[in-house]
C-alpha cells in the first residue's frame, strides 16, 4: 500500500516528464528542501514535492478520497552575474534568462490545465487534477535571485485521489 501523499507525488514526477522543457533538468521528489542554495551551476532542477492533505474522507462506502496538494518547484542557480547595473554598478542576472525560465513555471502549469493531462494512471487510485485549485504560487522569486543568484519558481498542484478500501 502506498500513501496517496506518495502516490500523487510520483505520478506527477513521472508525467512532468513528458513536458516540453528546451533544456536539460534535473527531475527529483522530495519534501520541500528547494529553499537551500543549490550547490551545482547552471543546471535546471525540477523538484515534486508531497506537501499535504487538506481534505481526506471517506468517499462512498467502500472508498476513501483524498485531496493532495504538490508543489513543484523550478530552480537554477546562476554562476556570476552576466551583466552590470549600470546605474548602479552592481552586477546582475540577464533578464533574458530569467525570463525563459518564467516561461517554464508557466508551461508546467498549463500542462495540467490540458485536457487529456488532467487525469494520471495509477495502481492504487484514481487520480485527477482540480484545475480551480491549482496555482502558479511563485513565477519568480525576487529574494532567491537577490541572496542566492538562484531562480525559484513554484506551482501548487492540487489533485483527489480516490481508492478503493479492501480488507487486505
Amino acid at each position: 500500500m502506498t500513501a496517496a501523499l506518495v502516490a500523487v507525488a510520483k505520478a506527477v514526477a513521472a508525467k512532468i516528464e513528458h513536458v516540453e522543457i528546451h533544456e536539460a533538468y534535473e527531475l527529483g521528489r522530495n519534501y520541500g528542501d528547494f529553499n537551500e542554495k543549490l550547490e551545482d551551476l547552471d543546471r535546471l532542477h525540477i523538484d515534486v514535492i508531497a506537501e499535504t492533505y487538506p481534505v481526506s474522507e471517506l468517499d462512498t462506502r467502500g472508498s476513501a478520497l483524498y485531496e493532495v496538494m504538490v508543489a513543484v518547484a523550478v530552480r537554477k542557480r546562476f554562476d556570476v552575474p552576466d551583466q552590470t547595473n549600470e546605474d548602479e554598478g552592481k552586477p546582475r542576472i540577464k533578464t533574458d534568462e530569467v525570463d525563459a525560465l518564467v516561461g517554464v513555471v508557466q508551461n508546467l502549469f498549463e500542462f495540467w490545465l490540458l485536457e487529456e493531462n488532467r487525469r494520471i494512471e495509477d495502481d492504487e487510485y484514481s487520480i485527477a487534477i482540480m484545475p480551480e485549485d491549482s496555482k502558479i504560487v511563485i513565477p519568480c522569486s525576487r529574494k532567491a535571485l537577490m541572496q542566492m543568484h538562484q531562480f525559484l519558481g513554484l506551482i501548487r498542484l492540487t489533485f483527489r485521489a480516490s481508492k478503493e478500501l479492501t480488507d487486505e
